[in-house]
């Protein structure tokens, strides 16, 4: 135990014991174990902390885990004995394993102090905002969520990391329209939270093949995104780094923001104070769309046409975005 950690035992053992068991309702399956699997993503609400619940996969199958140093090894195997010293298993059974301890710590830099906090933060929060409650019952505006919002999967890249492209300058444009008004703030942070099923799912797919791994590849496509509007995003943004890059940590292993208006210079630099400095660090800005510094990492096949790859899947514009009135929106 380290002197100085002064996280409060007793707040956690108030949080983690004595919790109402929840009720399942049919947004939920359950595989040949009986445990409860999110539907839409084919995964058990449990992966949602421990990312290969129920999986036959092991610690040292995980590259993170094999390319540490010795030292950092002797950290992780101090912290995870620390850790199952102080955790108090809640009635749900949700007990963070191997994957999600090496997670955090590798998210905190391997400061034992900051990943406990975290970790033990990330579990408190989890009942606090009622997750089993948000993946059984996804938001009732999660259909009107998906109109603002066009997040899809383009393939994987040359290291078996899954990759998603965001038409985020369309987002931030649809912002101000009924529609996306008729989300409110917190229906919007429970969309994008069930939302983290989508790499959950690319994750255990790559682990069944026997290369479990927790990085994805993120491209962020800011065309249409005005200065206006991108400031008025902010606060969104402010949340989302808050509830969601905080409790689900590591999992960007490239960030390339493309497409990027030059009068957008001064809002980044502002979002980037708001943003995880670890997250920040791996962050790369474009004002065009970098195709050949792409192709580094993946194929032309996975690369979709219109960045000028050969992957002819479909890549939708955000609905609400096509259906506003503002004069930036797509003709």
């Amino acid at each position: 135990m380290h002197n100085n950690e002064k996280i409060d035992n007793h707040i956690f053992s108030v949080v983690l014991l004595n919790m109402e068991p929840p009720s399942f309702s049919s947004y939920l399956d359950f595989d040949n174990s009986g445990n409860f699997i999110v539907s839409e993503f084919g995964c058990p609400i449990n992966a949602y902390l421990n990312i290969f619940d129920g999986l036959d996969v092991t610690i040292d199958q995980c590259e993170s885990y094999r390319l540490m140093t010795q030292r950092q090894l002797d950290i992780y195997n101090a912290f995870r004995a620390e850790f199952k010293a102080r955790f108090v298993v809640d009635r749900d059974g949700t007990t963070p394993d191997d994957f999600t301890i090496l997670c955090f710590l590798q998210a905190d830099k391997y400061d034992i102090k900051l990943a406990m906090k975290r970790l033990l933060g990330t579990i408190v929060w989890r009942k606090h905002i009622k997750l089993n409650d948000i993946l059984q019952r996804p938001p009732a505006s999660l259909a009107v969520f998906r109109q603002v919002r066009s997040c899809p999967f383009m393939g994987y890249d040359n290291y078996n990391r899954p990759i998603f492209v965001e038409r985020m300058g369309e987002f931030i444009g649809a912002l101000d329209t009924p529609i996306a008004r008729s989300i409110t703030h917190s229906n919007y942070l429970a969309c994008c939270i069930y939302e983290m099923g989508k790499p959950i799912q690319k994750f255990r797919e790559q682990a069944k093949l026997g290369r479990p791994l927790w990085k994805q590849v993120y491209i962020v496509d800011c065309q249409h995104a005005t200065f206006v509007k991108a400031i008025a995003s902010i606060n969104l943004l402010k949340s989302f780094s808050k509830d969601v890059e905080v409790h689900f940590p590591e999992q960007a292993a490239a960030v390339y923001i493309i497409n990027v208006p030059t009068v957008l210079s001064s809002v980044w630099r502002m979002a980037s104070k708001i943003l995880d400095p670890v997250l920040v660090s791996k962050i790369q800005l474009s004002n065009d769309v970098p195709t050949d510094q792409l192709l580094q990492i993946m194929s032309k096949e996975v690369l979709f046409k219109e960045y000028g790859g050969e992957n002819m899947a479909p890549f939708p514009h955000v609905a609400a975005f096509l259906q506003g009135d503002s004069d930036e929106n797509i003709n």
